[in-house]
């Protein structure tokens, strides 16, 4: 089941979406890193419109957004990369951070769905059964075909 986000009141009436669905986990520099000179930083963000439709119909739905990182560093002078084995850099570029966004023309669409009842889920299991039992059978049938064919072939006294 989705679970949606939390919102609650701001004092002039409007609701706010809480911090929740932003950066969690926003990508670590390390500070060894930005001393280091002629070195390249690279964050992609993604952003993706999400509307939340709840389960009563009395409650509005909640228009949001959610977002994904990527970091990726590199020294310019070019080398093997420590982090990855097999990865090699190459030379050049201009120092910097850069940010490349990516705002993806898609919404994404989430409803809240009320869980399976206890007929729902059986059903679900006696359908699971089923197949396992007509592919049981299928593969039955096709060694079972294998099998009278070469006993016929060994009664004429052909081989393979």
């Amino acid at each position: 089941m989705v679970k949606p986000p939390q919102t609650h009141r701001t004092t002039n009436g409007r609701r706010s979406q809480s911090p929740s669905l932003q950066l969690k986990h926003p990508p670590a520099v390390r500070l060894a890193d930005v001393c280091v000179a002629n070195y390249n930083y690279l964050y992609f963000l993604k952003c993706v419109s999400t509307t939340f439709y709840y389960l009563s119909s009395s409650r509005e739905p909640l228009h949001t957004h959610q977002y994904s990182t990527t970091f990726h560093s590199r020294p310019l002078s070019g080398g093997n990369d420590p982090d990855h084995a097999g990865a090699v850099h190459s030379r050049g570029g201009i120092p910097g951070v850069f940010f490349v966004y990516d705002i993806s023309p898609m919404r994404v669409i989430k409803r809240e769905e009320r869980g399976n009842s206890l007929g729902g889920f059986l059903a679900a299991v006696v359908g699971g059964v089923g197949g396992v039992l007509v592919i049981a059978g299928w593969i039955d049938r096709g060694v079972w075909e294998v099998e009278r064919g070469l006993r016929k072939k060994a009664r004429e006294g052909k081989t393979l």
